[in-house]
């Protein structure tokens, strides 16, 4: 009996299902709080699930969030000097996860790019959990010898690569035809990668080995020298494996391209992040030698076409910020290491002693236009971090949660193989359909009542 009053449940919602056209079905699906609610609702039948994964529901429901003026919420996961990244999030999202012997590489939108111990590489998307392995790459030494890894997706191609890149080769996989692809020497091809300096008497060569950013088909490094020093930005282009080199911005007031006075090598720090689709460059140095304000300059590149040009450059911040409002102590200990990815770009994460003996660190928020910072987590890094703290900095990823989550796009027999084990994991229940129902019915009751008020008025 039970059964059965379930079975007659079951067809009844989805006759009426059936009955929702698909613009209907557009005006509600895009109404929904959260994208968590609108992977829900592409289980729930294999024509919700096309419907949701189109390209016209994806370009009406961003444009409804633009239109509405929704900030989309992000997480903030700390890659710290150790082997394990902690997924700390912002105040817009309810998820903590903890990746335990999985380093997180590289992040696009909302997919992450994560490397196993020693089964290689895998993209994720932990909102629909959706997990692609992908093949072992050639020369499995490589693992050990990668300097930086990173994911750049092509949604409107349907397409990714994951570039892997080590002190002699550039390794990149395609999407479309499943192979990596491992071209010896290709670093070489961008001299400034391959010049070595001289630090304390002992030769040192620039190095890259911070997780880039991607934006506009390509990825973005910062490339060190001199043991913490930026050097520049290197960008590549994964398609056309092309290496190129990017000068730091001039200094403000004067007209020539001064790297020691960019650097300020034993207090200063940069980042590189994306905003609104815009490479951003962000460097941070106390005011003066034990001062109590910190100087915070944010540069925009606006042009990624002109070789070696610095004017591509674009000074959008330039303030002057107060530590701990409440104290005099000195900001020599304070670093910025992230961006923010907010509509206005106006936020920053730093990491920033919180006591006179520079032994307790912490993570500290900065927004443009306030008064000092204000501290953003409770974690306290361990006691020996000052240490690590003066010549590798953690690396903050910001993913954003999407209103329509990525799907990975993947060759058919993958695809396959995925959409078995995804639906027999996450297919909605009775139940849950007639929650889900009892919800899209009151929406779309709502819908009507506002459209019927338009008409009066």
């Amino acid at each position: 009996m039970v059964m059965q009053t379930r079975s007659t449940k079951k067809r009844q919602a989805l006759r009426l299902f059936s009955s929702f056209t698909d613009d209907l079905l557009n005006e509600i699906l895009i109404r929904l709080p959260d994208s968590k609610t609108i992977a829900r609702c592409g289980l729930v039948c294999r024509r919700w699930w096309e419907l949701i994964h189109s390209q016209h529901f994806k370009r009406i429901v961003t444009h409804h969030h633009i239109h509405q003026r929704h900030l989309l919420p992000h997480s903030l996961l700390i890659k710290l000097y150790k082997d394990n990244s902690l997924i700390q999030t912002t105040k817009n999202t309810s998820h903590n996860i903890l990746y335990k012997n999985l380093k997180i590489e590289s992040t696009f939108d909302d997919l992450l790019l994560i490397k196993g111990e020693t089964d290689g590489f895998y993209i994720s998307n932990p909102l629909t959990h959706q997990s692609f392995k992908l093949p072992k790459p050639p020369h499995l030494f490589m693992l050990r010898t990668i300097y930086t890894c990173g994911l750049v997706l092509y949604p409107l191609l349907d397409r990714f690569r994951v570039v892997l890149l080590t002190i002699a080769s550039v390794t990149v996989y395609c999407s479309e035809t499943g192979q990596w692809t491992m071209r010896e020497d290709i670093a070489k091809t961008l001299p400034e990668i391959n010049q070595r300096e001289t630090f304390q008497n002992i030769s040192v060569r620039r190095v890259i080995d911070e997780p880039p950013v991607a934006v506009n088909g390509r990825l973005y490094w910062t490339l060190f020298g001199m043991v913490r020093g930026v050097r520049g930005v290197v960008s590549f282009d994964p398609l056309n494996i092309k290496f190129r080199f990017i000068k730091l911005p001039y200094v403000i007031g004067s007209n020539n391209y001064d790297i020691d006075q960019f650097l300020q090598l034993s207090v200063s720090s940069a980042r590189i992040g994306v905003v609104n689709g815009r490479l951003r460059l962000a460097r941070s140095y106390p005011l003066a030698n034990m001062s109590i304000y910190t100087v915070l300059k944010v540069w925009e590149l606006v042009n990624d076409d002109d070789i070696n040009e610095v004017v591509n450059w674009v000074l959008v911040y330039d303030v002057k910020v107060k530590g701990d409002v409440n104290s005099h102590l000195s900001m020599d200990n304070y670093r910025i290491i992230g961006l923010c990815p907010n509509l206005e770009g106006d936020e920053f994460i730093f990491l920033g002693s919180s006591s006179r003996t520079a032994s307790r660190f912490a993570l500290y928020h900065y927004k443009i236009g306030r008064i000092g910072f204000q501290q953003h987590h409770h974690k306290i890094f361990p006691y020996d971090f000052d240490f690590k703290f003066r010549y590798k900095l953690p690396y903050v990823f910001a993913p954003i949660h999407l209103p329509i989550p990525t799907k990975i796009p993947m060759l058919p027999s993958q695809l396959q193989t995925w959409m078995v084990s995804s639906l027999a994991s996450q297919m909605c229940s009775v139940e849950q359909c007639q929650e889900l129902l009892t919800s899209l019915v009151s929406m779309m009751n709502s819908i009507s009542h506002d459209q019927e008020l338009e008409r009066l008025h």
